[in-house]
């Protein structure tokens, strides 16, 4: 079994200069019992001429330090209408392992507002679905 989830459903974030957005903590999903993972980002709006990322992160704890950008993870964000990205996540083929908690982190090089949605399908390994 395959099973999907809502890392976010749609969500507009904006920044008012370049920086960062952290999606929050109560929100972020524990992959623990999986190995690879599927991700599928939409966007409906982006701000034009804006260097803007939905970084993919992954962290064996909450804690904020330990989180790192899963490999491939980071999904540029372009203002085209209705776009959809798809990224495939294996063990076997990553230098930053999936850990336990997955959350997103919005960056931007400027002023911008985006909106997205985020789902993830996950795939487990043999011996931990025993």
């Amino acid at each position: 079994m395959n099973p999907s989830c809502l890392l976010q459903n749609w969500t507009t974030v904006q920044l008012a200069a370049s920086g960062s957005i952290v999606q929050s903590s109560s929100d972020w999903i524990d992959a623990s019992a999986f190995s690879d993972v599927a991700i599928y980002t939409s966007t409906k709006q982006v701000t034009a001429a804006v260097g803007a990322t939905i970084h993919i992160e992954t962290s064996p704890s909450r804690d904020d330090e330990l989180f790192r950008t899963m490999t491939d993870g980071s999904i540029a964000m372009n203002p085209t209408e209705n776009r959809m990205s798809f990224v495939k996540y294996q063990l076997s083929t990553t230098t930053e392992p999936l850990a336990r908690w997955v959350r997103w982190r919005y960056t931007s090089t400027a002023a911008s507002v985006c909106c997205f949605r985020v789902w993830l399908r996950f795939n487990a390994q043999a011996s931990l679905m025993k």
